[in-house]
Parts: C-alpha cells; sequence; structure tokens
C-alpha cells in the first residue's frame, strides 16, 4: 500500500478513531471486525509514518476540515482527508497586494487547484519570497521543505488565522503556513536567501481575493 492508498483508505475512518490509534498503547490488543482491518491498519500505518520518523500533530486537525500535520527529518508535510466540501475547480483566486521594493515577478504558474507566485530581488535573483495557495481536499497532502539544517516552529496570526512559522536557523529563511477553513484554502509564504521576514511577513497580510488579477 503506498502513501496514496493510505490516505484514500483513511477516509473510511473517524477522528476519534485516528486519534484513539496514536493514543493506544503498543502492547494493548485490540478485538477488530474483519471488514474493519484494512482500514485501521492504513489508520495506523500513518501514525507510525508520522510518530515512528517524525511528529504526529494529534491536535492539529478540526470539525470542518480533518487534516494533521506530519514532520518527517527536513519536510513538513499537511495531509488533509474525509473534508466535508467538494473542492472548487480551478486555482483559488488570491494574491498579495503589496511587495518589498526592488523585487520583480519570476514566475507565476498555476493548475487545477494550485497558485504559486516567485519574486526575486532585481539584484540578487537568489533572493526571493515564493507565495501559493491551493484548495484542499480527501487525499489532499502539501509539503514544504524545511533544509538541512535545525528550524524553530512558532505561532502567529496571519489576517485572524492561526498560522504556523517555520524558520531555518541557519540560513534564516523560512515558511508561513496557514488554512483557511471556511474557503479550504491551504496558504503559504517562503523567503529565502536573504530575504527578510518582515517582508515575508507584510506580503502574507496583503493576500486578498483577486479574482485572478495579481500584483
Amino acid at each position: 500500500m503506498n502513501s496514496w492508498e493510505l490516505f484514500e483508505a483513511m477516509t473510511e475512518l473517524e477522528d476519534d478513531t485516528i486519534l484513539a490509534a496514536a493514543q493506544t498503547p503498543p502492547h494493548r490488543r485490540v478485538r477488530f471486525r474483519p471488514m474493519l482491518r484494512h482500514l485501521c491498519a492504513a489508520c495506523i500505518a500513518l501514525v507510525l509514518l508520522c510518530v515512528g520518523i517524525g511528529v504526529f500533530d494529534a491536535e492539529a486537525g478540526d470539525a470542518t476540515m480533518r487534516w494533521t500535520r506530519c514532520i518527517r527529518e527536513d519536510w513538513v508535510y499537511y495531509v488533509f482527508w474525509n473534508s466535508p466540501v467538494v473542492t472548487p475547480e480551478g486555482a483559488p483566486p488570491y494574491a498579495p497586494t503589496w511587495l518589498p521594493e526592488n523585487y520583480a515577478l519570476t514566475t507565476d504558474w498555476s493548475d487545477e487547484t494550485k497558485h504559486s507566485y516567485i519574486w526575486s530581488h532585481r539584484d540578487n535573483e537568489m533572493e526571493s519570497i515564493w507565495f501559493s495557495c491551493s484548495y484542499v481536499g480527501d487525499g489532499h497532502q502539501h509539503g514544504y521543505g524545511l533544509g538541512e539544517g535545525t528550524y524553530t516552529r512558532n505561532s502567529l496570526v496571519i489576517n485572524g488565522i492561526e498560522a504556523d512559522h517555520y524558520m531555518e536557523t541557519d540560513t534564516g529563511g523560512g515558511w508561513l503556513v496557514w488554512i483557511d477553513r471556511k474557503e479550504q484554502i491551504l496558504f503559504a509564504v517562503s523567503y529565502h536567501n536573504g530575504a527578510a521576514f518582515e517582508d515575508a511577513l507584510r506580503l502574507a497580510e496583503s493576500i486578498q481575493r483577486t479574482e485572478g488579477e495579481g500584483i
């Protein structure tokens, strides 16, 4: 069973079952009805994937959107399942309305569910700020590289929504990641190679619905 098959199998499981699997001692034996064995195995496999190798955040999900945060080595993954809302078609029509000085758009890319922008400094193309927004739904998984060094994670608020801030302690770069549960959109902003956290945060706070007209 690969990771996508595992996530699909989990769509048949309730949140309480998943969290119970994460909290059940390994020596405890539980009798399962035959029809649930494969689903429970998938649940336990995901828990082992996130707990045995990294971090399983049992409090990440909520009542309206079922998701979890997994940290494996130098990557963080946001995994979604059993979403009660049908994922809209097309990329979310959101973009920042502010940019730091001397930055120019170098990449504008989108597909069926995601839109991404990259802005680079005019005097140093390696210095960049990246923004993406993605609709999320059943079986969706989004990963963000944290670099090969150490990092810290803390929480802050962006436009009234709690966000995760991952900062690479060696390079000073990092990620801002937050979820608009009402719109069912995952937002991310990264800053690298000299780009300032303050600029990335201000850019993130300027993000608005644009109806396809980004800056």
